[in-house]
């Protein structure tokens, strides 16, 4: 007798094979696992562009600053001392002393609320060579325009100090200018540079101190 075997193909339902079930659930596990890889992907790449926007921000923000300092820098009033000259009086009177133009080379206009300048013989103490409230010191406020200069006279503070012409011009007293200006612009900063000169008598004007405590900007 022969016997004849019958495949079983579902078990409660009896409706879905046991291979097909098997496969869809795998089918689903790998989705998932792409959703997942996917899902990472694009977080990554989500965080390259933020960092990448961040970084354009901050160099957007470097740039905007830089230009924002230059624009201020030339916008803004700043003072310097040119056109030194040694006065010669004629005699009977023979003093000596020094005229100075102070200059707005700025951008703007400012306030000068004071200023001095002294004649000395010596250069005593370097850093602090002339007292600062003594000389031809003027504390009145004075509107100066961009571009305007202000003509000054710097005397000795001694008038027994005052060398001869003769001396000066054959370098057996050596003649030095000493001053400072204090200034304010128009949104209140008060800023304060400082000049240092020594007469060359056989270029015949004033040059340069090479010392940055009196010969200073602002």
């Amino acid at each position: 007798m022969m016997v004849r075997l019958v495949p079983i193909v579902g078990i409660g339902s009896g409706k879905t094979p046991i291979v097909g079930a098997i496969s869809r659930k795998g089918n689903v596990v790998w989705f998932n696992f792409f959703l997942v890889g996917f899902t990472g992907l694009l977080a990554v790449i989500g965080a390259g562009q933020c960092y990448l926007i961040f970084r354009t921000l901050k160099a957007t923000e470097i740039a905007a600053d830089a230009a924002k300092g230059a624009l201020i820098a030339t916008a803004r009033p700043r003072i310097i001392v040119r056109k030194v000259e040694a006065i010669f009086q004629m005699p009977p009177n023979r003093s000596v002393s020094a005229q100075f133009a102070i200059t707005n080379v700025g951008g703007s206009r400012t306030v000068l609320i004071e200023r001095n300048a002294i004649l000395d013989t010596s250069y005593r103490q370097r850093g602090n060579p002339f007292p600062k409230y003594v000389g031809s010191a003027a504390s009145n406020e004075h509107w100066l325009e961009s571009g305007e200069p202000l003509y000054a006279t710097a005397n000795f503070a001694d008038p027994r100090t005052d060398p001869s012409e003769e001396n000066i011009r054959s370098g057996a007293s050596p003649l030095f200018l000493f001053g400072f200006v204090r200034y304010r612009d128009e949104a209140g900063t008060v800023r304060e540079m400082g000049f240092g000169r020594q007469f060359d008598p056989k270029a015949n004007r004033f040059r340069p101190l090479n010392d940055p405590e009196v010969e200073y900007g602002d």
